[in-house]
């Protein structure tokens, strides 16, 4: 009965998480249409699927963070889905770059609310040995939600067109799609109603930010550098998957259907497998009393991730590109469960909702603002060629996984030594 409960947990959060990928991903597909509609740059695009999210993280990162802790979770979920999935509705309502850079922060409220949330329940509900295969398993949700938005986005963008056309709206295709998204929070909301709320491992307190802030201090030269290293990592996961459609379209003339389904196909089926490898891989090293086993795992992914992201300014093929960028999108996943795991296993319970805002907060900041912003600006303002997406991803990840792997070896080192000392 346990097992059952445990399953639709972290199946209705995977489902929920997935969702929120959908709702910000698919507008890497709609890059022609919405910059041709609305008069955008590419730094504009960038904007729009990084720092739009990041500026939510600024200011409801740590507010979320205290709510966890003191809070029903499921309520705190459900108000996110609620609220991110009116504003997915309102992106297609949007007649300049700044109404619709408002509207995807409201997006991004989704990972503000459900990822502290999230992380908190499984945490309570997996013991260490299994919390990063958990959490590995929830991450899947952002990847089935990306390849989801990948495989459907180009065909429902020409049934959204196909909708609008018939039924006499002056609509955009984009526009329709957007609003038509917005809907599918609903039966989500029916799942999350329906589970139960584990039993917090710790009685609630109070807890004060500056309570918060002063672990993170005394903590500092290990988090410091653990969140660093996954932030660099996760800048590059955000550089391709916002720009890998636009380069196959601008460089090779692929349609987006085809962009679609080759994209689309890569996350569904080689994503799940990373995020479970890494997770496997994490476990087994803790249970062999290893607890830096997700640090590890990390600086793995950033030795094997350079040379697939580099590569891709050496290759001149659709094929070719598409091989490197299916080694991507296997890699992308693989320590990035683990990473909240190592995150979880730092921190006490009662800390655990608003040191995990922090890590979000420096993750988005870092990562899911600065991927897509970098490589834009590379191709506006270095290469000033927009066919040249390739050689920017490839400039991306030279410039950035190199300090990821130097601050994760520092972080296994202190964790080793954290670990040496309590032994």
């Amino acid at each position: 009965m346990l097992a059952i409960s445990r399953g639709y947990l972290l199946f209705v959060l995977t489902a929920a998480y997935a969702l929120s990928f959908v709702d910000r991903q698919i507008l890497s597909l709609l890059v022609v249409p919405v910059k041709r509609e609305l008069s955008l740059t590419d730094l504009q695009i960038g904007l729009l699927q990084g720092l739009a999210f990041a500026l939510l993280y600024m200011l409801l990162g740590l507010p979320f963070g205290r709510l966890v802790d003191r809070h029903k979770r499921k309520r705190i979920i459900l108000g996110g889905i609620g609220l991110w999935s009116m504003m997915t509705a309102a992106c297609g309502l949007p007649r300049n770059f700044g109404e619709l850079f408002l509207a995807r922060i409201g997006v991004g409220v989704g990972e503000a609310s459900l990822q502290p949330a999230a992380y908190s329940l499984l945490a309570d509900t997996y013991p260490p040995d299994k919390l990063s295969t958990a959490l590995s398993i929830f991450s899947m949700g952002a990847w089935l939600g990306v390849g989801s938005a990948f495989l459907l986005g180009g065909r429902v963008t020409e049934i959204a067109e196909t909708i609008a056309a018939v039924s006499g709206l002056n609509w955009s295709g984009w526009r329709l799609l957007f609003i038509m998204l917005g809907t599918l929070g609903l039966p989500i909301c029916f799942l999350v109603f329906f589970f139960r709320e584990p039993a917090r491992r710790h009685s609630a307190q109070s807890l004060t930010i500056a309570e918060t802030g002063r672990f993170l201090k005394a903590r500092a030269s290990l988090i410091a550098p653990l969140f660093l290293g996954y932030s660099l990592i996760l800048l590059n996961v955000y550089a391709f998957l916002a720009w890998s459609p636009a380069l196959l379209v601008r460089t090779y003339g692929w349609t987006p259907p085809q962009v679609g389904h080759a994209l689309g196909l890569c996350a569904l089926l080689l994503c799940p497998v990373g995020a479970l490898i890494g997770g496997t891989i994490a476990d087994r090293l803790v249970r062999s009393g290893r607890l830096a086993g997700p640090v590890i795992v990390g600086i793995a992914e950033t030795a094997m991730l350079l040379p697939c992201l580099s590569g891709l300014a050496f290759v001149h093929t659709g094929s070719a590109t598409i091989a490197l960028l299916a080694a991507c999108f296997f890699l992308g996943p693989l320590s990035l469960g683990s990473a909240i795991a190592a995150v979880q296993l730092l921190t006490p319970p009662h800390f655990r909702g608003q040191v995990s805002a922090v890590y979000l907060l420096v993750t988005s900041l870092i990562g899911v603002a600065g991927g897509p912003a970098l490589t834009a600006f590379y191709t506006d303002y270095v290469l000033v060629d927009e066919l040249r997406v390739n050689d920017s991803l490839a400039l991306t990840s030279a410039t950035v996984l190199p300090f990821a792997f130097l601050f994760l070896f520092v972080a296994w080192r202190r964790f080793s030594m954290s670990e040496s000392d309590t032994s």
